[in-house]
């Protein structure tokens, strides 16, 4: 409760601010987390008008992390909104690999609602092909706890 009233009484976004949210994401209730994280978009314009990219890079990136906490714990309503949030923001072409990122968890919430792993499967063989290595490995790890998290849930 104390981090979710100081991060929720922030309202300029630094890098440090934005980077001690994102090591908080899985410490605060789901509802705090989307919380604060609306409050981050509700106050992109200020970060986005930094002379550098740094704080636009660490809002997406900590709002990437608060959605995958929300999908982990199973809190799909308000990553679901959040991802519909997130595309408000308008990124350069330089930073559009947030783009990929956003897509993935698009197709993370896909697949838990049908249960289909064709698409996020298939999404993540394509980013391998383009040579992203390091993200379709990234994504791989994520989509097989999301798929062990979501079997334990079943067997409740």
């Amino acid at each position: 409760m104390h981090l979710y009233t100081y991060l929720s009484k922030i309202t300029l976004w630094s890098t440090y601010n934005l980077g001690f949210f994102g090591n908080c994401v899985f410490m605060i209730k789901t509802d705090k987390v989307y919380a604060i994280a609306m409050n981050v978009l509700n106050n992109q314009d200020l970060i986005q008008k930094n002379s550098s990219s740094i704080g636009l890079i660490s809002m997406m990136g900590v709002l990437s992390d608060a959605t995958i906490s929300l999908i982990f714990r199973k809190d799909i309503i308000h990553a679901h909104k959040l991802i519909n949030a997130f595309k408000s923001v308008e990124l350069p072409q330089y930073l559009e690999f947030f783009k990929v990122t956003l897509t993935f968890l698009e197709k993370t919430l896909q697949y838990l609602k049908t249960k289909d792993e064709d698409s996020i499967l298939s999404f993540i063989n394509n980013a391998q092909a383009m040579g992203m290595t390091e993200s379709a490995d990234t994504f791989k790890d994520i989509f097989e706890k999301v798929k062990i998290l979501n079997k334990k849930s079943n067997l409740l």
